[in-house]
């Protein structure tokens, strides 16, 4: 039953060492470190289809106004 009792206040002595409470805080925050490393995944961006306004003036308007021949901005009377 002695043996126990001095086995015990030895584990007590270890566990409140300053350099085992250091260690073991360091080897927390490293292996939550390694674990957020390896799973990060980064975020994928998505892009908006963004059409520019001479884009979309061509797209819609581009077949309707193509037979009005005023492309250069003269007028063919003058």
């Amino acid at each position: 039953m002695g043996r126990f009792h001095y086995l015990f206040n030895l584990c007590l002595s270890v566990l409140k060492d300053w350099r085992v409470i250091v260690v073991t805080v360091f080897l927390i925050f490293y292996i939550a470190l390694v674990n957020y490393v390896v799973n990060y995944q980064k975020k994928k961006h998505v892009y908006k289809a963004k059409k520019s306004a001479a884009v979309e003036k061509k797209a819609s308007g581009g077949e309707g106004n193509a037979g009005a021949g005023n492309a250069g901005g003269t007028t063919e009377g003058s």
